[in-house]
């Protein structure tokens, strides 16, 4: 019980009751914002994921260039990493498998003249360590990579363009 018009001992009066929580207007202005946020860093881990998903494959392709450029010096025979354009493989030399390059990717393929035969380039290396050498270059959604050949020493190189 209260014992003046003041006193506030015993619970909340009836106006403190009223100034508590939160109005529809405002839940709902939270809301909007959260769904902003959320749909922004969606968008972001898409873009971080084509990028990935492109990085994964110059680095695939550069790892079986490599393997090729090892099976030529170990065997001491040529051995080529083959591009067929048309149906987008990457295959190479002591490997039954092929790689396929997605879609949405776009190859671009410069080698020797003498490795280019229709729809399909090789890139070929040789049992002392050097290649005809080339370029293979990938691009997708604005992000580039190139896996570059030395034609003299074999070497195989990884860069992002841009």
């Amino acid at each position: 019980m209260r014992t003046s018009p003041t006193d506030n001992t015993l619970g909340p009066s009836p106006t403190h009751l009223r100034q508590a929580g939160f109005t529809l207007l405002e839940m709902l202005t939270v809301l909007v914002i959260v769904g902003m946020a959320t749909s922004l860093v969606a968008l972001s881990v898409s873009r971080r994921s084509d990028r990935m998903t492109i990085s994964a494959l110059a680095v695939e392709i550069a790892s079986r260039a490599r393997a090729t450029r090892s099976m030529a010096i170990e065997t001491g025979r040529d051995a080529t990493l083959s591009i067929d354009l048309g149906r987008r493989n990457i295959a190479s030399a002591g490997r039954r498998s092929h790689l396929t390059i997605p879609a949405d990717v776009d190859l671009d393929v410069v080698a020797s003249f003498a490795e280019q035969r229709g729809g399909f380039s090789a890139i070929r290396f040789f049992p002392d360590g050097a290649s005809s050498g080339g370029t293979i270059r990938l691009s997708q959604s604005g992000s580039s990579y190139e896996i570059r050949i030395n034609w003299f020493t074999g070497r195989v190189h990884v860069g992002r363009l841009g």
